[in-house]
């Protein structure tokens, strides 16, 4: 287990429109970093410079904000499904904390999965164990599980300057 209080739903709302926004600007997918700040009990959201097309997303390496530790890594799988790739496997093994695939961001009831890594082990987890604000829904044609965000997205709700962080 992680002793990570929930990321707020506005947090996760943001990044999942910044997903969305990049998917619909490159067809592509986007990783962020969450950082959290231990005294401040405050999360923030850090987008690192990085290629991105259908498959991948190529980042350059940033470190935390001054106060803050990563205790997150956050990325799309534009309009398939969320799973953890062999490649997303391998780029966390040596990044410990939790790492969460939204998958379908072209669509309001997407996927979501999240494992922790420590030690270099990966456990899979419960994705809404750490993310406020998100609901599952069962479809029952095909059993599968999706999820979708309580009241809603507004479109376009994260800080536009991040955009200038990414491109195709």
């Amino acid at each position: 287990k992680m002793k990570l209080p929930k990321i707020p739903k506005q947090i996760f709302c943001n990044i999942f429109s910044l997903f969305r926004k990049v998917y619909e600007l490159y067809r592509s997918e986007c990783t962020v970093l969450l950082f959290y700040n231990e005294k401040k009990k405050k999360f923030r959201v850090g987008v690192p410079y990085q290629k991105v097309s259908f498959t991948s997303a190529e980042c350059i390496k940033m470190g935390s904000p001054p106060g803050f530790i990563t205790v997150a890594s956050v990325h799309s799988h534009c309009s398939f499904s969320a799973f953890h790739s062999g490649t997303d496997i391998a780029d966390e093994e040596y990044i410990e904390g939790l790492h969460i695939t939204i998958g379908n961001v072209d669509k309001d009831q997407f996927s979501l999965v999240a494992s922790i890594v420590s030690n270099r082990k990966r456990f899979k987890v419960d994705p809404i164990d750490f993310i406020n604000g998100v609901d599952e829904i069962v479809e029952v044609g095909d059993s599968k599980l999706k999820y979708h965000i309580l009241g809603g997205i507004q479109p376009q709700s994260f800080d536009l300057h991040w955009l200038n962080f990414i491109t195709g």
